[in-house]
């Protein structure tokens, strides 16, 4: 599930899976000595030991996205959420080694007797940053906005019932909320994670109904207030590069006193792919870097001279797949979004199943992640060990073009004149369009191989690769797509991923918006996502989501390829660097330029210190 260049800067995952321009997330310490040879690995919660750092400096990332926009409401991608992550915090984050929830703008909450109804205290002594005080009526406006129908969000799918049922969230003073669930919610306190808005700010686009389309790509520091470390200053379109400026009035400081974030500023350029996003790294550009498998002989010895430590942080928590266009409806003018032959083809089982057999996802792990990776076959990376919830026995789709075959013959899809080509039995040759997006060089050579491995079994495939934010238009919009190869940021808890199994939501990518479950399967799995956070047993849970991957395994409606070992490479000039298994620089207000010599902020009131 829930997956960039730009890498995972914050511990809290947000409240969705994300669609993500290049593989993220970060998991358990590498055990692949013998491909990675020396590698400093993510560590533990007893090193994380901050010290008091200096202010000033900039830190540079490069990623390939340009920013869809700024609004954290409609974000379904991480050429939003990489942004607005760093602006918005929520009421919890999650720890970054163990995924409990964290206090952020809330400071506690407690359930009654029911488990239904949650009182959550909220800090007094947080601003925005434009000085107005944060308070209880940001929260119930934050939910009326994510409820709000015309307003598209992510959030709304995770945190609805399958009827559309909602919580009832009420101010109790100006710094108590009450929420009255619809029935009880397993990880409650998780999805407070979500970002909490400024109603003085956003209200009044809400009430004007542009708030759907505001925040755009062209929006500068005067259109938000924020409580995050860090607020977007300007978008230089001409130059490709985003800024984002120290927010002053952040609440957290240091041991010392002093208002944190140290860094003055982060710069993300922007660039045309993951090669020359390599490149500026090596050329001393930029500060951190998501290094592929591939990459990794060249870099090792470069480090000294480089000044840069690589991280080995285990398999990445997202995931990579192939998917077809499975909708049934029709476009504005009446015309099928897939033409009808196809979807016979898509939406049929075997088909789905013929096309995981003939990926080799063995080739993909030697040949493109260079060994450092791992085959997939489901939502959740059996090898990463903090995925509690991971089925080990998923049915595993090895490479068999034999198999392929026949099962493809047993829906008529056969070679019928001697040419090589499949045809079915009406004389339509089976051939379709793949698409992924351009820049992320490792996508890119997967997808080749899946048309070459596809092209053996006599499938004619026309390859479009296309921009990132043009491909999800398509996904989540138009729907003009045949097949696509896309990824997902992750976690270790499946309800993340609500929003994209539960067929009626937005990010049901093969069929989105379903009013009614187009197959059992997939009703099935909605049934089971409504039974799975409403059960508070563990172990009850864990096999509610090991049927819901089961049934995953059997429809194929994601392919899954291979996860890469996640690798990242940061510039030792940067100091308070703790790598953790669910965020690589969960810190980031903590993280400081060495040697940086800018005069400190003013120390904060008294009582305004808080720890991790």
């Amino acid at each position: 599930m829930k997956k960039t260049l730009t890498l995972l800067v914050l511990a809290a995952m947000g409240a969705s899976a994300l669609l993500a321009g290049c593989d993220r997330g970060t998991t358990r310490r590498s055990d692949r000595s013998e491909a990675t040879g020396e590698m400093q690995t993510a560590g533990i919660a007893e090193e994380y030991a901050p010290v008091a750092g200096t202010f000033g400096g900039r830190m540079v990332q490069a990623t390939i996205s340009e920013p869809k926009s700024f609004n954290p409401i409609t974000s379904s991608e991480t050429s939003t959420s990489d942004y607005t992550n760093l602006m918005f915090l929520g009421l919890t984050k999650v720890d970054p080694w163990t995924y409990e929830p964290q206090a952020e703008l809330a400071t506690r909450w407690e359930p009654d007797e029911s488990g239904l109804v949650w009182t959550v205290h909220l800090r007094d002594d947080v601003t925005w940053s434009d000085g107005a005080p944060f308070s209880a009526d940001d929260v119930l406006f934050t939910y009326d906005t994510i409820y709000n129908p015309d307003i598209p969000c992510s959030t709304r799918d995770i945190i609805s019932g399958p009827n559309g049922e909602r919580w009832a969230v009420e101010k109790v003073d100006a710094h108590t909320v009450r929420f009255t669930l619809y029935e009880r919610n397993a990880i409650f306190p998780l999805l407070l994670a979500t970002g909490i808005v400024p109603k003085h700010r956003f209200e009044p686009m809400v009430q004007a109904g542009t708030f759907a389309s505001a925040l755009g790509s062209n929006a500068t520091a005067r259109d938000f207030a924020v409580t995050g470390p860090f607020i977007v200053d300007r978008y230089d379109t001409g130059t490709g590069r985003v800024f984002m400026k120290r927010n002053p009035r952040y609440y957290r400081t240091d041991a010392a006193g002093q208002r944190l974030p140290y860094l003055d500023e982060i710069l993300f350029v922007i660039v045309k792919d993951s090669s020359a996003a390599m490149l500026k790294f090596r050329q001393g550009e930029t500060d951190i870097h998501g290094i592929q498998g591939s990459d990794y002989p060249d870099m090792k010895p470069l480090e000294r001279s480089g000044n840069f430590t690589i991280y080995g942080l285990g398999p990445a928590g997202g995931s990579e797949f192939l998917f077809f266009n499975q909708n049934t409806g029709r476009g504005e003018d009446g015309k099928p979004y897939v033409v009808p032959h196809k979807l016979a083809w898509f939406r049929d089982t075997r088909f789905r199943q013929a096309v995981s057999y003939a990926i080799d996802r063995q080739f993909i792990v030697a040949s493109i992640m260079n060994n450092l990776g791992y085959p997939q076959y489901g939502p959740m990376n059996h090898a990463n060990e903090h995925l509690y919830f991971a089925n080990p026995n998923m049915p595993r789709y090895e490479f068999d073009l034999d198999k392929a075959r026949a099962l493809l013959a047993e829906m008529g899809l056969k070679d019928r004149n001697g040419d090589g080509k499949l045809e079915d039995a009406a004389g339509n040759r089976v051939s379709f369009t793949l698409t992924t997006n351009t820049g992320n060089d490792v996508r890119m050579r997967v997808a080749e191989t899946i048309r070459s491995d596809l092209e053996r079994l006599g499938m004619e495939i026309n390859f479009r690769p296309m921009q990132f934010n043009t491909l999800i238009s398509k996904l989540d919009a138009t729907y003009d797509w045949e097949a696509c190869v896309m990824g997902l940021t992750g976690g270790p808890e499946p309800h993340w991923g609500a929003n994209i199994w539960r067929s009626d939501t937005r990010m049901h990518m093969w069929f989105p918006y379903q009013k009614e479950p187009s197959t059992e399967w997939e009703a099935e799995i909605n049934r089971l996502f409504a039974e799975g956070v409403a059960e508070l047993d563990r172990q009850k849970r864990r096999e509610i989501y090991f049927r819901w991957q089961q049934i995953v395994g059997e429809q194929q409606p994601f392919i899954y390829t291979a996860a890469p070992e996640r690798l990242t490479a940061i510039r030792n000039t940067l100091g308070n660097v703790f790598p953790a298994p669910f965020g690589t620089l969960h810190n980031i207000d903590e993280v400081f330029l060495k040697g940086a010599s800018g005069p400190a902020p003013a120390s904060a009131p008294a009582g305004n210190a808080a720890g991790r």
